[in-house]
């Protein structure tokens, strides 16, 4: 019934991805084997493992179109209608290993000598990874925008908008002192309260730095955002924000002078 038609799939495959949102923690392993043939389906519950900081990997079950045609047909009651099966084996996107979101990648061919020795390097890739010698699944790290804050009240914004401002003051008073020196140089910000460098590899206008401060409100204020424990973390996080958009205009600068 979930594959007849569109709209029940798409609300198979939410009600599902809340689900493993709901249950997914550093206490348990989550097997999620449904409504995943789909690429990006499979992203999405990527980014509810990282956003969880857990472990992850991507099993496939490599079998022939024919072989799971005979499966599904000696399941009875419980077989996918012939039209349903072709359209899902149509629309299957196989696993690939070069995608994070794929891997590690772990293939099992039903029926082939080694499937009992890649269960247990699932399980070993998942339980012990510091053990294994093959591919081991690594602790999922929180980015900036899939985390959860733990600041709470009318205190949120203001602590957050005054690290921030102190960040944009202590730039701007930098690059006014290094006025007139050798403009390829760049600007070195020292932050010794929180015990950061920012290094500037271009100036940044006094417009542009209001801007960035107020993309990373806007951003530090969802419900995504990452734990902030303190004004001194918000602050450490604000200068990494702006190494990130110097380091990534750089870069533009650089592609557009090649062409």
């Amino acid at each position: 019934v979930t594959f007849k038609n569109h709209a029940n799939e798409k609300n198979a495959r939410s009600k599902l991805r809340s689900t493993v949102d709901r249950t997914t923690n550093k206490n348990t392993i989550t097997i999620v084997d449904s409504l995943n043939s789909i690429k990006g389906y499979r992203y999405e519950l990527w980014c509810i493992a990282r956003s969880v900081g857990v472990r992850y990997c991507m099993v496939h079950v490599d079998t022939n179109v024919q072989q799971a045609k005979e499966w599904n047909s000696e399941r009875l009651l419980e077989a996918y209608e012939v039209e349903i099966f072709d359209d899902l084996s149509c629309r299957f996107e196989r696993p690939d290993s070069r995608n994070r979101w794929d891997a590690p990648l772990f293939t099992i061919r039903p029926g082939s000598e080694h499937e009992d020795e890649s269960f247990e390097a699932i399980v070993a890739a998942i339980t012990r990874p510091d053990t294994v010698q093959g591919p081991a699944a690594k602790e999922l790290k929180p980015t900036l925008a899939t985390q959860n804050p733990s600041l709470s009240g009318t205190n949120l914004l203001f602590e957050i908008d005054s690290a921030a401002q102190e960040v944009v003051v202590a730039v701007q008073d930098a690059q006014t002192q290094c006025l007139g020196a050798d403009s390829n140089s760049g600007v070195t910000v020292s932050f010794p309260d929180c015990n950061a460098v920012l290094a500037l590899s271009r100036p940044f206008p006094v417009a542009e730095l209001r801007r960035l401060k107020r993309a990373f409100l806007k951003l530090a204020t969802k419900v995504t955002f990452a734990r902030i424990q303190d004004r001194m973390t918000a602050k450490k996080l604000f200068i990494d924000y702006l190494r990130s958009s110097s380091t990534e205009s750089a870069g533009d600068e650089m592609m557009e002078g090649s062409y």
